[in-house]
C-alpha cells in the first residue's frame, strides 16, 4: 500500500517551515514506518519544500519523493488542499493520505481493506 504525505508551501515563504511543523513531519513518517514497515511511503512536495527537506537530509525517510505538479492558475492559498484531491483522483491503487501532523501509535492494517475509508 502507498502511504502519502503532501507538503506544499502555498505562501512560498521560508517561515512556513517551523521547527514544530518539521518535527511533526519527521515524527509522522518515522512512526508510520515503525508500525507499518511493509507500506511504501511517498512524499509529494513543491520545489521549495524539496530543497528544505534536502538541506535537512531527511528525504531518505520516504521511499519515494515526487514533485507536486498542480496548475498555477489555482489560488493555492485559498484551495490549499486541492493538490491532495488531485493526487487521490489520479491514483489507480489503494493509498492512504496522511497529514504531516498525524502521529500513529500502532499498526492499523486490520482496519484497511478494499472499502473506501476516510476521516
Amino acid at each position: 500500500m502507498e502511504v502519502i504525505w503532501v507538503l506544499e508551501n502555498v505562501k512560498r515563504d521560508k517561515l512556513f517551515y517551523s521547527k514544530l511543523q518539521l518535527t511533526l513531519l519527521v515524527a509522522s513518517v518515522s512512526l508510520w514506518r515503525k508500525y507499518h514497515p511493509e507500506h511504501y511511503t511517498v512524499i509529494y512536495c513543491d520545489n521549495l519544500t524539496y530543497n528544505t527537506l534536502s538541506k535537512l537530509k531527511i528525504l531518505h525517510l520516504w521511499h519515494s519523493v515526487r514533485k507536486l505538479d498542480y496548475p498555477d492558475d489555482i489560488d493555492r492559498e485559498v484551495f490549499w488542499s486541492g493538490c491532495k484531491t488531485k493526487i487521490i483522483s489520479e491514483t489507480n491503487q489503494p493509498l492512504l493520505l496522511v497529514d504531516h501532523d498525524f502521529l500513529i501509535r500502532k499498526n492499523i492494517d486490520k482496519h484497511l481493506n478494499t472499502n473506501v475509508l476516510y476521516s
